[in-house]
């Protein structure tokens, strides 16, 4: 993608007004030095002297040299500068562009995503689909947090197309945050090649000791998040490279700082109730923390354990795309129905604890029985479980928690502040008969006030 750092624009219009807001919009939304020119022959001859624009925005009809007049000049000189042209007609009939080539069309009046679109379209031509690949989504917060970037940050205007913000080198201030948190941009995106740099400074920046402990204590488990988020993102658009496991076993190790000394269950339901929408990351953080009040709870503050059970709730669904993920209760809902074949997500879903389980027994930091805690993370102790139907004997007494503690953090999900928490032991009953459960589900209760909701 032939994107550039810093753009330079060439904006030409006989009305003034027209100028300040086609400047304003572009410099709102790229990292753009604006000159402006009130007719074409003006503009020919900035050209003259300095022709290396990124890009070219005109009025068509203007009286001292319209904008075909700049066109012309251009393609005289060998110049395949991307031009936009601003008309109330339709271009593509005028016979002097029907052959011609680099050029677009912008309507009038034109709204600022019309523009923004147009920009796009001119600077970055993309086939659709091949976004995915080559970028990592990273929250809008995360950036605030690393305050100095060293790798250039992208905003997606479409499904097809991504547009240059920031340089190399730049700081990320708190205005900037606010203005793109006004515009709704809650992510942007980092590019295949500069993924590593950005790995290395935020390493520095948010998960080294010292950025750790400089973090308020209220603002760790959104911190937690950002960190399994990034983790999930990089990991599955670049795989489990090096740098990937680097910051796993980094998060590992900030996620225990945590559930070390999480709050008692009504704290943290209270504070997960302000997210409007529950993602992987929120769900993890959710399952490390339930599972940490639980050992908690039937004093069984076993550091071993809380390891264990923590590089669970991280990477039980490590082997999930966020399609799959996204839909997880509806294919589980299938798969408990006997349905396991009927699609290619449905089959990985059905085998995302085997597979998920496999993955984490590679690597080296990976405790010993962390895998089997994964591969039982569907096990019920009734037999109608997956994947291998266990009853209640055949699984261990850390995955009981753990199976506990996730399916807890999806009734918290689906029942959002509709349903009271202490209704969660009745409508378990029959999903976990057992009395090895029950004495779990009894334990994770027994400090939540009647009248919480979930």
């Amino acid at each position: 993608m032939n994107l550039v750092k810093h753009l330079r624009v060439l904006v030409v219009d006989d009305l003034e007004d027209i100028q300040e807001l086609l400047a304003f919009m572009l410099q709102s939304s790229f990292h753009a030095t604006i000159e402006t020119f009130s007719s074409g022959n003006q503009a020919i001859e900035r050209l003259k002297k300095e022709p290396s624009f990124d890009l070219i925005v005109s009025d068509y009809q203007m009286p001292d040299g319209s904008g075909l007049d700049v066109f012309k000049f251009l393609k005289s000189q060998q110049q395949n500068t991307p031009f936009l042209f601003l008309s109330g007609n339709d271009l593509k009939y005028e016979l002097e562009l029907q052959r011609a080539e680099g050029w677009k069309q912008i309507n009038k009046p034109f709204t600022e995503q019309a523009l923004l679109s147009a920009v796009s379209a001119a600077l970055a031509p993309e086939t659709p689909g091949e976004l995915s690949s080559k970028y990592v989504p990273v929250r809008l917060q995360l950036v605030e947090r690393m305050g100095k970037l060293n790798a250039p940050l992208f905003v997606k205007i479409n499904e097809q197309k991504m547009v240059q913000l920031t340089t190399d080198e730049s700081d990320f201030t708190p205005e900037m945050a606010q203005k793109y948190r006004d515009k709704k941009i809650e992510h942007f995106f980092v590019r295949e090649d500069h993924v590593e740099p950005f790995i290395h400074e935020f390493q520095k920046k948010v998960i080294s000791e010292d950025a750790w402990a400089s973090v308020d204590v209220n603002d760790l488990p959104e911190v937690f998040s950002m960190n399994v988020e990034l983790m999930r993102d990089i990991s599955e658009k670049l795989g489990w490279k090096d740098s990937a496991l680097k910051l796993a076993e980094q998060c590992l190790q900030r996620a225990l700082a945590i559930v070390a000394r999480q709050p008692s269950l009504d704290k943290f339901i209270q504070r997960f109730h302000k997210i409007e929408r529950l993602g992987y990351a929120d769900h993890c953080v959710l399952t490390a923390l339930t599972a940490a009040g639980i050992l908690k709870n039937l004093e069984l503050q076993d550091e071993d354990a809380l390891k264990k059970l923590t590089f669970a709730s991280i990477f039980h669904d490590a082997t999930l795309n966020d399609i799959q993920y996204e839909n997880k209760r509806k294919f589980l809902k299938n798969i408990t129905k006997g349905d396991v074949n009927s699609s290619k997500d449905l089959r990985d879903v059905h085998s995302h604890a085997i597979n998920s389980s496999e993955l984490c027994r590679q690597w080296v930091f990976c405790p010993i029985g962390v895998e089997g805690i994964i591969l039982d993370h569907h096990e019920n102790g009734a037999g109608t479980g997956f994947p291998n139907g266990k009853v209640a004997d055949q699984i261990s007494d850390l995955a009981k928690i753990f199976i506990v503690a996730e399916d807890f953090v999806e009734f918290f999900t689906e029942f959002n502040g509709k349903v009271p928490v202490k209704d969660y032991k009745r409508l378990r009953q029959d999903q976990f008969p057992h009395q090895s459960f029950q004495k779990i589900i009894y334990s994770l209760l027994k400090d939540v006030p009647e009248d919480q909701v979930a």
